[in-house]
């Protein structure tokens, strides 16, 4: 069950970062706005829906995913359902 609650979470993400991105495929954004649990993204990662990196806003330390093709993807088919 909690690892079902998990890959809906992921999911979850994949969403939000399809719409703050506008679906564009070499967009990053800043994980800290999307307000996830480490392990929603561990697993959007392990899944191979998304890509993390670590940046810096001025002094500032955060990570920044980016969408893969599968994310897009799955992203993309929900988003018309919608």
């Amino acid at each position: 069950m909690v690892s079902e609650a998990v890959d809906g979470a992921a999911r979850y993400l994949l969403y939000k970062l399809f719409d703050a991105t506008a679906g564009r495929p070499d967009a990053w954004q800043v994980l800290g706005n999307t307000e996830e649990r480490l392990e929603t993204v561990a697993r959007a990662v392990e899944r191979g829906w998304i890509i993390i990196r670590d940046d810096r806003i001025g002094r500032i330390k955060v990570q920044s995913g980016l969408l893969t093709r599968e994310g897009r993807r799955l992203a993309q088919d929900s988003s018309m359902g919608r």
